[in-house]
């Protein structure tokens, strides 16, 4: 019996020990880094600055696409948890945080046709677009977007903050 408890004592220290993102699997990540890229060339041809990745902001849109995908619900719920989480964070981010969130589901759909179709989705859609491009005029931005892929569907989240000290 002594032998059993700490085996299972052993096993839970290893999945409190896990690193944050070790749930993020390879795919997940490349299309987070694809739309990350996307937004940030859209901004430098539109003569804006490059956002920052923020690994924080990065672990709240992860989780909250992760917390979209078990629910299988597309929504908003926790925003103003994950905004005073962020600023608690870093102290620089003190005004204006947006957030994006989407899906896109089907058998077929590849990750970069995933990463395309949020991407694009956004850009058509006049508030998440200004969410990406314009957030109220501020000059140095820090960003991050989370993706969690389950079934045939793959769920996003984007935040976004006026940052001034990336």
């Amino acid at each position: 019996m002594k032998r059993f408890a700490v085996a299972v004592a052993i096993a839970v220290s290893l999945v409190v020990v896990r690193p944050a993102d070790a749930a993020v699997t390879r795919s997940e990540r490349r299309v987070e880094n694809s739309i990350f890229a996307m937004i940030n060339n859209q901004r430098t041809g539109g003569g804006l600055g490059a956002e920052h990745l923020h690994t924080f902001a990065r672990r709240l849109a992860e989780g909250h696409s992760a917390a979209m995908a078990r629910r299988g619900v597309l929504g908003h719920f926790g925003f103003t948890r994950r905004v005073n989480r962020l600023r608690a964070n870093d102290s620089g981010i003190n005004g204006f945080v947006c957030e994006n969130v989407a899906y896109v589901s089907g058998s077929s759909i590849t990750r970069t046709q995933a990463a395309s179709m949020i991407f694009n989705g956004w850009m058509n859609s006049p508030p998440h677009r200004k969410c990406m491009l314009d957030q109220e005029g501020g000059t140095t931005q820090s960003a991050a977007v989370g993706i969690k892929h389950a079934g045939n569907t793959w769920w996003a989240t984007y935040i976004a903050a006026h940052d001034t000290s990336p």
